[in-house]
């Protein structure tokens, strides 16, 4: 029995074969296509929707302008494929190896690319908005410009990732490894950065206004104009920190303590016996501050701390002066009673 792949506008066919008698018929799809990709016949603009391609071998395969929503493509391997302008919304891709693959500009709405390897990827100009990507490998995938709004990326390894531009607004991305990564002009309006890895990462002129940062590490992040207004930053690393033009207005710690004045942020460092950046919080309740392994304590447990731990030796000394700068920062910049 043969079996026909057509192009989805035209309907002119686009492979034809002959299907054995041990396929069984819901294979029928997946093995003319893994045969066509084999024979390299070209699949851009195929009609493959709701196909069964699980586990299928299509490294390699031009499927550009493809149909494949709803399609199965659990555990496939598409690494290096050429998916521009691709339809797979809704379709199913978890564990699929789409590593180097081409997926510009392709529909990806509400698909499942949970545990898919995406490393080196080309996503720019994609709409993934409300898809899963949990525990995905995007490692130096180009997401630049790409819709990821409301899409679950928990877990997911983003470091070195250029998502400049995109939009993430809303998206999940606790616990996510976006070491690194180019978050430039980025959207993420009530993101959840929940204890995501943001260290070294780029977010000049990022919008987070709203976003979850409650420990997340953004040591050595550029966020030099970013907008962070109403963000939580409770327990978040800012040490070398870029915060330059930061916009921080109503910007959230601990116990809903919001930050207060034009500099509500001021930076000391390295110091200490570890050595290590010495942070204060200029808030509505006061100043408080990060120092070691303790983060947004009061003066007075800061103060109580120091005595009982450096007394007057150098440490001590040297974190008193630096408590003197802060107290006059503080007074300078600090919301005028």
């Amino acid at each position: 029995m043969k079996h026909q792949i057509k192009n989805r506008i035209t309907s002119k066919v686009l492979f034809e074969c002959d299907i054995p008698d041990d396929v069984e018929t819901v294979n029928e799809v997946k093995y003319a296509l893994a045969k066509a990709v084999k024979e390299k016949a070209t699949m851009s603009h195929a009609g493959l929707s709701g196909a069964d391609l699980y586990y299928a071998n299509l490294s390699g395969a031009d499927l550009s302008n493809a149909i494949l929503s709803n399609a199965y493509l659990s555990r496939a391997n598409l690494s290096g494929a050429d998916l521009t302008g691709a339809y797979l919304s809704r379709a199913n891709l978890s564990n699929a190896d789409l590593s180097r693959a081409n997926l510009s500009n392709a529909d990806l709405t509400g698909a499942d690319l949970s545990g898919a390897k995406l490393n080196g990827a080309k996503l720019n100009g994609a709409d993934l908005s409300n898809a899963i990507l949990s525990n995905a490998d995007l490692t130096g995938a180009d997401l630049s410009g790409a819709d990821l709004s409301n899409a679950i990326l928990s877990n997911a390894n983003l470091s070195r990732a250029n998502l400049s531009n995109a939009d993430l607004s809303g998206a999940d991305l606790s616990h996510a490894d976006l070491n690194g990564a180019k978050l430039n002009g980025a959207k993420l309006n009530g993101a959840d950065l929940y204890y995501a890895n943001l260290s070294g990462a780029y977010l000049s002129r990022a919008n987070l206004p709203g976003a979850d940062l409650t420990g997340a590490d953004l040591t050595g992040a550029d966020l030099s104009h970013a907008d962070l207004n109403g963000a939580k930053l409770n327990g978040a690393k800012l040490n070398g920190a870029d915060l330059y033009g930061a916009k921080l207005n109503g910007a959230k710690l601990k116990n809903n303590e919001v930050l207060v004045g034009n500099r509500p942020i001021f930076s000391i460092g390295p110091i200490g016996s570890r050595p290590d950046n010495f942070i204060a919080y200029i808030t509505d309740k006061g100043i408080r501050l990060d120092a070691g392994c303790k983060k947004n304590i009061t003066l007075e447990e800061f103060e109580g701390l120091l005595s009982e731990t450096h007394g007057n030796n150098v440490h001590g000394r040297e974190y008193r002066a630096a408590l003197a700068l802060i107290s006059i920062h503080h007074e300078l910049w600090g919301v005028k009673q």
